[in-house]
């Protein structure tokens, strides 16, 4: 009769748990990174459309005939101007700030969606993540 037991070895089961924790060391992190720059992505895309929209609102109705500028206030997921809500944006953004057009049609923005901010002057764009508009 043959007494050999099949299976692996303590020391082989060890080895293939040390791989797949070293393979997730490597990888958790890298995953998580995708996750947050992806979070920062929708938030960059969300308010370059937010102020595309607000610009065409702006040319729309106001386009040459305005010596000022128009203040547009997003609170609440909803959009304001002049303290009239008007329909700018459809959709379901949580942006909160100001979005000021000046008669030029260019933008001095505050926005943030509580964990990054947007601020733009005369074309500058910063995103912070460390101080939401603060």
């Amino acid at each position: 009769m043959n007494n050999l037991k099949k299976g692996f070895t303590l020391v082989e089961l060890l080895a293939v748990i040390t791989v797949i924790a070293i393979i997730l060391v490597i990888a958790i992190p890298k995953v998580s990174n995708i996750n947050a720059e992806s979070k920062l992505n929708i938030f960059n895309t969300n308010v370059k459309n937010t102020i595309s929209a607000i610009k065409l609102h702006y040319q729309t109705n106001y386009g040459g005939s305005l010596s000022g500028s128009k203040i547009y206030t997003l609170e609440n997921k909803k959009t304001k101007l002049d303290e009239n809500e008007i329909n700018v944006i459809e959709g379901d953004l949580d942006l909160t700030g100001f979005v000021e057009i000046d008669s030029d049609g260019n933008e001095d923005a505050l926005l943030s969606n509580g964990t990054y901010c947007y601020k733009s002057s005369e074309g500058s764009f910063v995103i912070d993540a460390e101080n939401p508009c603060s």
